[in-house]
């Protein structure tokens, strides 16, 4: 980490995953055997614990459960050092921040089309460009990601898979204290502040697609450079890009494995299908833990109250005091009829419009993938749907749907 607050100029993410004491320690995952040698691979996670052609569901159940109590370690030892950073004082609180913005901005295109296009195609279509490929491949979806997927994150500098999923996890765990009140209070001037630390902070958002349009936000006054950010505002943020630029291409890609799997499945080749779920179960591992759900469903819970409370118009009485349910007040005065987005306040026009996309897709993934899996395999999975708030759901949906 750095000796001051100026903001990390590594523009190598992977550099900083494999060289920083953070980075390591959030390295550890069942996922990136893809960054092994090839004479590592049969003590990789996958090849040690998931043997699908060889195990009964309830094995399988069990060493899911295994797997993902190491996973929720490397979690707690990481907390362990980072807590009590963030408590210190402001420079080392902010040397976390710094590098946890480092790690995100310089990842930035693992969110890009190209990159998933490349890393997690169709499975269907992946399964049977596979089985023609060269004898390098010959449909074996281990050693796509090896050639890929591995290769990739290296040549590009990027953090890998797991150990983005580990760094996601962190800031979700890091935002759990944040009461669902407190929504009201996330300081959207951050989008457009000129400060040097708070663009740091905010990494790609700042370029991100707006809900107004150019002209609207270029009439909003420009924060001052010099006002201090709350951590609850600033962890926030970073949540938001880690569920972004981390959490959702790994969920396209767990999909990809799953969907190849099936198709290999289809056409009995067993063996490639075994290997297809050992693949997929990798990354069930991780983005099925009951705590990783948890943290990411409070997260969503966050997001989906910034969004309802910001386009509820300010004279509205009581906007942001809290009601029984720790929603602000505000959300229940929803009208869809008059609180349209063609006249938006300020907060609502510097809202970035991929908050909206990448909710539906990890609904979309829980509600269809995972849902499959849990069908066949009985171990120890969140459900991320007992953990979103039944209000807000409704209402960001019916907003969704309903507004202009």
């Amino acid at each position: 980490m750095p000796n001051d607050r100026r903001p990390p100029q590594n523009k190598n993410a992977f550099h900083l995953q494999t060289t920083t004491i953070l980075g390591k320690m959030l390295s550890p995952s069942a996922i990136d055997h893809n960054l092994l040698d090839p004479q590592e691979l049969p003590k990789s996670v996958k090849r040690q614990n998931f043997n699908i052609s060889r195990m009964s569901l309830a094995g399988l159940g069990q060493m899911i459960n295994t797997v993902r109590a190491q996973q929720t370690a490397v979690i707690d030892q990481t907390l362990v050092i980072i807590q009590p950073a963030l408590r210190a004082n402001q420079k080392t609180r902010m040397k976390v921040l710094l590098w946890l913005a480092s790690a995100l901005t310089n990842s930035a295109q693992r969110a890009t089309m190209g990159w998933q296009n490349q890393n997690s195609p169709n499975g269907a279509a992946l399964a049977d460009q596979l089985q023609d490929a060269t004898s390098q491949l010959h449909g074996n979806l281990e050693r796509f990601r090896l050639l890929s997927q591995g290769m990739l994150t290296k040549i590009k500098g990027v953090v890998s898979t797991g150990c983005g999923l580990n760094t996601a996890w962190v800031i979700f765990e890091l935002c759990l204290p944040i009461k669902l009140e407190q929504s009201a209070e996330i300081d959207c001037s951050m989008m457009i502040s000129e400060n040097p630390e708070v663009k740091t902070i905010m990494g790609i958002l700042q370029e991100e697609a707006k809900m107004g349009d150019s002209d609207t936000i270029a009439k909003i006054p420009r924060p001052d450079p010099h006002r201090a950010t709350k951590f609850v505002s600033q962890i926030f943020w970073e949540a938001v890009q880690a569920l972004h630029i981390f959490v959702c291409p790994a969920l396209k890609e767990a999909e990809t494995m799953l969907t190849a799997a099936s198709v290999f499945h289809q056409k009995q080749k067993m063996d490639l299908m075994a290997d297809g779920y050992a693949e997929y179960h990798c990354y069930d591992s991780v983005v099925d833990s009951p705590r990783f759900v948890d943290s990411l469903a409070h997260c969503i819970n966050l997001m989906m109250s910034l969004f309802l409370v910001k386009v509820i118009p300010d004279d509205t009485p009581d906007k942001t005091k809290p009601a029984a349910s720790g929603i602000p007040q505000g959300v229940y005065a929803l009208n869809i009829m008059n609180d349209s987005s063609i006249e938006l306040s300020d907060d609502m026009a510097v809202l970035p419009t991929c908050i909206i996309d990448d909710i539906v897709d990890v609904l979309h993934y829980y509600r269809n993938t995972s849902k499959i899996v849990e069908q066949t395999n009985r171990g120890n999975r969140g459900d991320i749907f007992n953990g979103l708030n039944c209000d807000l759901l409704l209402l960001f949906v019916i907003w969704t749907l309903g507004s202009e």
